[in-house]
């Protein structure tokens, strides 16, 4: 039986969980359209196809951040006696934490690699998701908006689907390797969705595809919560993920060179940095 107590924070937790996927995809819509109202009075709100390219992709910066800011503090009220139980797990076993946090990171980027090469032997290329096209260009111009990717996303995500997601199914009364089984499949496949969203409804096939990068980056993150049981390993190795990318890709727009995906996090996306100081370095 849970007290009262855990059966508050249970409760809390079920708001959080729901206000998060409406905040998502309905306020997000709602917000853009202010956004566009303030930013490009001129617009015409309904034929949003004949927006400018320029003004869609500020418009999209703007509204992730706002939104992202915006859970970033309602989880942190909702769910304040949650977080402090949590730091003080990864506080506990502070140099453990953060040993699995970074090693998981360097694993992510081996792991991506090893199949990278393997679908480019078979000829499968895996595109970018709109997600990922976005980041990429926030770098030209809007180098600001990068906040929420960097701090923000790995927070309110990692809280989503492996806090709430992950613990939820992991608290149920299957066996034991029932319960990781369902854990595992149950949040790598909506952190994948909710981040190829847009694809999946254009074109199954290639949503699948291109979402690969996502289902690895949901198993490392998955297995650092499992193999430490702390929220904040987890955010660090997210942390780390988008931080070192998005370093990278704001390197490679200073070199002036054609960034990859914030996802590509394998040795591929260090090869073309690498490529592109040399070309800047010799001329």
């Amino acid at each position: 039986m849970m007290n009262i107590e855990q059966r508050n924070l249970t409760i809390r937790k079920a708001v959080i969980f729901i206000f998060y996927w409406l905040t998502m995809y309905y306020l997000a819509i709602f917000l853009q359209f202010i956004i566009a109202r303030i930013l490009y009075p001129n617009l015409n709100l309904v034929m949003i196809e004949d927006w400018p390219q320029e003004a869609l992709m500020h418009i999209s910066f703007a509204s992730n951040f706002y939104i992202y800011a915006f859970l970033t503090i309602i989880f942190l009220v909702v769910l304040w006696p949650y977080y402090r139980e949590e730091w003080a797990i990864f506080k506990y076993n502070l140099s453990q934490n953060i040993r699995a946090g970074i090693s998981f990171y360097f694993i992510a980027i081996i792991v991506s690699s090893v199949i990278n090469l393997i679908l480019a032997i078979i000829g499968i290329t895996v595109k970018d998701s709109q997600n990922q096209e976005i980041i990429a260009n926030a770098m030209e111009g809007y180098a600001y908006y990068m906040v929420p990717a960097v701090l923000m996303a790995p927070f309110v995500e990692e809280t989503i689907f492996r806090g709430l997601i992950f613990d939820f199914f992991n608290r149920t009364k299957l066996n034991e390797k029932q319960k990781t089984i369902l854990s595992f499949a149950t949040s790598i496949f909506l952190f994948a969705i909710i981040h190829v969203l847009a694809e999946l409804f254009q074109n199954p096939l290639d949503a699948l595809v291109t979402g690969i990068p996502y289902i690895v980056m949901g198993v490392v993150l998955c297995t650092v919560y499992y193999k430490t049981k702390s929220l904040f390993a987890a955010v660090l190795t997210h942390f780390l993920q988008n931080f070192i990318a998005s370093i990278l890709l704001l390197l490679l727009n200073w070199l002036e060179v054609a960034p990859p995906s914030l996802e590509s996090t394998g040795f591929h996306f260090i090869q073309e940095l690498l490529q592109a100081v040399s070309i800047n370095i010799l001329g």
